[in-house]
């Protein structure tokens, strides 16, 4: 046909082409869109409906409108039967007589996959549709307990033994179902204890005929089932076993798997060595966890397994903070922080609340932690602000026992923040956060033991603040309340509390009337203190851990010191020197530096005060606290910690002093003018007044003795400008008494100098 080679026909008919098609295509997508509205129409009432229904039974009419809508939607199904369960909160659905219908004809009526029963099972405590669940349904691979641990997959057991898969498969569910039946307190270990021991006693045997692969995923599922149990039933025998099956199934890894599988076993094996960790003391167990969330680490990245990254770096920052305090290493509690850090980037707070309360409370502990073992207040400051984040969220009747915890911990943090500072704001926030908190556990707390555990350790935090308030004020008052709130928080404890609770209380009373006796310069305090500590050092043992006996003797050396300031025998000096080198067996030089610094520094002070009271034989005590003072120099740097470094030189200078008096001569004083000479070059009089006119003073006193000893009118002069300084400082800082001695002094060192030039 000549017309159809005719260009303009061409493009006539292209264009109708185009335009049937486009309205073809616009009538299907047309329908589709009216279905799916139709469909999202049909949830939406069916939602509502079941909204309605919220407090009340269903109907059997409902259920099958229920029916009809999974059926035409099973995309939604999941969304549905969670707004079922929020309905069935108050009982199970009933029928048009009232009676509630079994689990199988829940089923039946909703046509659900068994997948599905297992939501409407536990949170209607439908024991029947559980038990159908076992029967008829594979595990959700994705239904893990989310405080605890993410369960590997486990595959559909072919070609086994029918009665080894169906426990394998049972076994699945329970643990699929363990997070919604904790959550409705359905018991679900007396099922799964009976399905384990079967598997433990049929998955070795011969007679069963399991080849090689059947049997590496039965051992898998055994891990994993003693996993479960172990949490259900906190169980430490199971959850090492657990973590052996698991270990030795990694040993013998076979060939043909895959890195996701590897990294699967990687996860559970993590999951049960930290929980046989935190059921003992041992670290080992710690290291096993950091090394399989490590390794699984390599596989589960964030881009492509979200929910195991984020379980694994959960775990990952819980093995390294125990190993960070079981080890003091603040490296490792460092990564840990980083660890929850990056955990968080998963668990959001507006999505799981309680996955991000737990990890942040866990972030804020770890910082804590490494503020306690680092200089300076930062790691501190953002534990402090972790906590607070924590207490926000807790906000409400539902957090309110969570939130009691929090307060404890922020205090804790607030007191170690106010003491580092030292900062009296953060000591009264801490006071302000647990004043209210004692009537708060009368409120919530029935259970009588339960009640006084909590108000023992809300005493003991508010003890606690008043004994920092009172370290960082000099106030007598705040040592006594603090006194009294320990003693009281001492009493509160249950005979049922832990052991190490009484222990650590009973210490920090120590603690509190030490520097009660010592500050007001009462000899009683002291003596109960004595008596305190060295009773919690008889409880704790000989064969307590190193660290806590050596933290012990430090604090009874401390409290022998101040009373053997206010006692004139020698004996009191003599038996603090022995508590503090019996703390030093507690500490390593290079480990705990700092700790290994303060305690030689506080044998210097008590040697120097025993040579004080025995006059003519002290040159051995002074030898050995010259030699204390200079160890303590060792780990304490001028550039790190300057007023610290001129703290020990100034006592270093007093002690060298001392010494030359008692037989070391002018060498001694030499030495002595140099450290307090340094001293003086940090102790400058804009930033520590009071102290650069004490150590003044005392370089005074020594150049005025090598004066008398050489007959140098240089030193005269050297000491009267030193007098004139620390009469100045005393005097605008409004010390009388002070003043009036460095002017006695001052007067002293101006007629020696007159009569020195006048005889020459």
């Amino acid at each position: 046909m000549p017309w159809l080679q005719d260009e303009r026909v061409q493009l006539l008919l292209a264009g109708l082409l185009v335009a049937c098609a486009g309205w073809v295509l616009g009538r299907l997508f047309a329908r589709s869109s009216r279905r799916r509205w139709d469909r999202q129409g049909r949830l939406s009432v069916v939602l509502a409906d079941l909204e309605g229904q919220a407090g009340r039974r269903p109907t059997a009419k409902l259920l099958r409108r229920l029916a009809r809508t999974l059926q035409a939607d099973r995309k939604r199904a999941p969304l549905i039967l969670r707004a079922l369960g929020r309905t069935l909160a108050a009982g199970p659905a009933a029928d048009e007589d009232g009676d509630a219908p079994s689990g199988e004809a829940v089923a039946e009526v909703l046509s659900v996959e068994a997948a599905d029963l297992a939501v409407w099972g536990a949170v209607s405590d439908d024991s029947e549709a559980l038990t159908f669940r076992f029967a008829a349904a594979e595990p959700q691979r994705d239904r893990g307990d989310p405080t605890q641990f993410a369960p590997g997959e486990i595959r559909h057991p072919a070609g086994m033994p029918e009665s080894v898969a169906t426990d394998i498969l049972a076994m699945g569910v329970l643990g699929s179902l363990a997070p919604l039946a904790r959550e409705r307190s359905i018991a679900l270990a007396p099922m799964l204890a009976p399905i384990v021991g079967r598997l433990s006693e049929t998955v070795w045997d011969p007679d069963e005929g399991l080849a090689e692969p059947q049997r590496f995923d039965a051992r898998r599922a055994l891990g994993w089932g003693h996993l479960v149990l172990g949490f259900e039933t906190e169980d430490a025998a199971a959850l090492d076993r657990s973590a052996d099956i698991f270990r030795d199934i990694l040993r013998s890894w076979p060939s043909d798997c895959s890195f996701e599988e590897r990294a699967e076993l990687e996860l559970n094996y993590a999951a049960a060595s930290l929980a046989v960790a935190e059921a003992g003391d041992d670290k080992r167990p710690y290291e096993r966890a950091e090394r399989a969330s490590a390794a699984a680490l390599e596989t589960f990245k964030r881009t492509t397994h979200p929910r195991q990254w984020a379980f694994l770096q959960n775990r990952l920052g819980r093995a390294q903070a125990a190993l960070g305090v079981l080890t003091d290493e603040p490296s490792r509690l460092q990564s840990a922080a980083q660890a929850f850090s990056r955990a968080m980037r998963v668990w959001q707070r507006d999505e799981t609340p309680e996955l991000w309360s737990a990890t942040q409370r866990r972030y804020a502990s770890a910082l804590f932690e490494l503020g306690r073992r680092t200089v300076g207040t930062d790691a501190l400051e953002r534990s402090a602000a972790a906590h607070r984040e924590v207490l926000l969220a807790l906000e409400g009747e539902e957090g309110a026992g969570q939130a009691l915890g929090v307060r404890l911990a922020l205090a804790e943090v607030l007191v170690a923040l106010g003491q580092r500072r030292p900062c009296a704001y953060d000591l009264e926030e801490a006071v302000r956060l647990l004043g209210p908190a004692l009537a708060e556990a009368d409120d919530m707390l029935e259970d009588e033991a339960d009640l006084s555990q909590a108000r023992a350790a809300i005493l003991h935090g508010l003890g606690r603040a008043h004994l920092a308030m009172g370290k960082v004020a000099g106030d007598v008052a705040a040592f006594e309340r603090a006194v009294e709130l320990l003693r009281e928080a001492v009493e509160a404890l249950p005979d049922a509390a832990p052991a190490r609770d009484g222990l650590v209380y009973r210490r920090r009373l120590g603690a509190a009337l030490t520097r009660l006796g010592a500050r007001a310069g009462r000899a009683e305090p002291l003596h109960e203190a004595v008596a305190t500590l060295r009773d919690v050092l008889d409880r704790l043992g000989e064969d307590a851990p190193a660290p806590d006996r050596a933290d012990l003797n430090w604090r009874l050396g401390r409290a022998y010191a101040a009373l053997g300031r206010l006692d004139p025998d020698a004996a009191c000096q003599t038996a603090a020197v022995e508590a503090l080198q019996n703390a030093l067996d507690g500490f390593a030089r290079e480990k705990h530096a700092r700790a290994w610094s303060q305690i030689h520094c506080e044998v210097g002070d008590a040697l120097v005060h025993q040579a004080r009271k025995t006059p003519g034989d002290g040159a051995e005590p002074l030898k050995q606290a010259v030699a204390a003072y200079r160890e303590a120099l060792w780990r304490t740097t001028r550039a790190k910690e300057p007023l610290e470094w001129a703290r020990i030189q100034n006592r270093l200078g007093q002690a060298l002093a001392l010494w030359g008096s008692e037989g070391g001569g002018t060498p001694c004083r030499e030495q002595a003018v140099r450290a307090q000479r340094w001293a003086l070059e940090e102790w400058t009089r804009d930033r520590v007044p009071a102290d650069r006119a004490a150590a003044l003073t005392e370089l005074g006193n020594v150049l005025a003795d090598l004066a008398l000893n050489e007959r140098e009118t240089d030193r005269y002069d050297e000491a009267t400008a030193v007098f004139a300084e620390a009469y100045a400082i005393y005097r605008a800082n409004g010390s009388a008494d002070l003043a009036e001695l460095a002017r006695r002094n001052l007067e002293g060192c101006q007629q020696a100098v007159e009569g020195r030039r006048g005889r020459v």
